[in-house]
């Protein structure tokens, strides 16, 4: 199997032919990690400053954005792989955030607000945007797949820690049961990804 690397903006996901599985969960997370920290940092200020009601649409939007990003790569993968693990994966992703950004739609409506756009959301828009891009470009399918699931355990890792730093910014309580419950699934996609990529 070839090297693969995927430039997700300032964070490259590096697949090597020589990692062990256990290595190259390990290194997805790792970059996960130092992209989180960043991002997390940055929503936390961001929301720190902001009226209750803006902070909760800047949430909103972070949210949305990385429910749209998933949504649109595993619609790649069940349109092009064969793997059925890899598939099941997709499946969830995309079934979860669905679900996810019809709640979200629900509670903001309840509220009358609409999604904040922010350097934030942005960046992680475009991260999703590099990542469809390079899913697009491969042609072959194992190695498509194998980057999709090292993809996801990278981007659902800064994900994670991104929306726990904003429920715990949150005043609303229905904004932090909801954000706690949003990262509690994307810790699970992120693990399910990661229990299957020694397999690829």
């Amino acid at each position: 199997m070839r090297t693969h690397q995927l430039c997700i903006a300032v964070l490259a996901v590096v697949v090597g032919c020589d990692d062990s599985g256990d290595d190259r969960e390990q290194a997805a997370l790792d970059r996960g990690e130092a992209r989180g920290e960043e991002l997390a940092s940055q929503a936390r200020d961001t929301v720190a400053t902001a009226s209750e009601p803006d902070a909760l649409a800047i949430a909103a939007g972070i949210v949305s954005t990385i429910n749209v990003g998933e949504i649109e790569q595993a619609n790649i993968i069940l349109s092009t792989s064969t793997n059925e693990d890899v598939r099941q994966l997709a499946s969830e992703i995309q079934i979860d955030h669905q679900s996810n950004e019809v709640e979200l739609q629900a509670l903001l409506a309840e509220r009358g607000l609409a999604p904040i756009e922010t350097n934030v959301s942005l960046t992680l828009e475009e991260e999703a945007m590099t990542g469809l891009a390079q899913l697009d470009e491969e042609d072959n399918s194992d190695d498509r797949d194998l980057a999709y699931v090292d993809m996801q355990i990278a981007m659902h890792q800064e994900a994670f820690m991104t929306v726990e730093a904003l429920r715990d910014e949150m005043d609303d309580s229905e904004m932090q049961n909801f954000l706690e419950t949003t990262a509690d699934s994307i810790s699970e996609h992120r693990d399910h990804a990661g229990s299957m990529i020694d397999d690829l």
